[in-house]
């Protein structure tokens, strides 16, 4: 698992796709998944830097998670890549990652991460089939992780803009 350091800057950069279809026909597929989690956090009252606070992931911190997604694990553990599976690694390692770990300290992931994670891992959720399709998959192993120029610019345009709408 693959964990970003936070996110401090910002940097000229071609804007996110606006659909998955875009993404898809442009190879920018981790960076519309970035484009909707970011967002959603954001919509569901979430911050994309809320610091170390245990139960409560830091997008800034572990957005790697959405970009290197095991498939194999899930493969193994579901029989296929579903949404639920890919959400439910991400919850996994998001919340080991912010301090909730052993035998009964389970909790669950606040709802501004579950909001992220269902805009990012759509299938089973705003899209209907709940199987990630082979095109999808294939498309999102081929690419490579957006740049952190990338990220960086996406996570101040989102930010700037719900700031405008607070």
């Amino acid at each position: 698992v693959i964990l970003a350091t936070p996110i401090v800057a910002a940097a000229d950069a071609e804007p996110p796709p606006a659909t998955i279809d875009d993404a898809l026909a442009e190879g920018r597929v981790k960076l519309w998944m970035l484009k909707k989690a970011f967002g959603a956090a954001l919509e569901a009252g979430g911050s994309l830097d809320n610091g170390k606070v245990i139960g409560e992931p830091n997008l800034s911190v572990v957005y790697g998670l959405f970009l290197d997604i095991d498939f194999e694990d899930i493969v193994e553990r579901y029989g296929t890549v579903t949404g639920t599976g890919i959400r439910n690694q991400i919850y996994y390692h998001s919340m080991k990652h912010s301090g909730v770990t052993g035998a009964g300290n389970n909790k669950p992931a606040p709802a501004y991460f579950i909001a992220a994670a269902e805009a990012a891992i759509p299938y089973g959720k705003a899209i209907t089939e709940k199987v990630m399709p082979a095109a999808h998959r294939q498309a999102y192993e081929d690419e490579e992780s957006p740049t952190d120029d990338e990220v960086e610019a996406l996570v101040l345009s989102l930010s700037a803009l719900h700031a405008g709408r607070t």
